[in-house]
């Protein structure tokens, strides 16, 4: 799961890096998948080193 993870978020940073110009739509597909993939690499990182996963359970987020 963690090579297959590693291996989107290169192809995610090759688009993103790539000197064509692509339509913005893509450009901002792009952001929100590498977005998407940091995250899911961080739990994974996490749970790996035996991290608590309900570290946030009684705290609440406002945005």
């Amino acid at each position: 799961m963690k090579k297959l993870i590693n291996l989107f978020t290169d192809m995610v940073q090759a688009i993103l890096t790539a000197p064509v110009k692509l339509p913005e739509k893509v450009l901002k597909i792009t952001k929100y998948v590498s977005f998407g993939l940091s995250l899911l690499k961080q739990l994974l990182d996490q749970q790996e080193k035996g991290g608590k996963h309900n570290t946030m359970k009684n705290k609440r987020l406002f945005f």
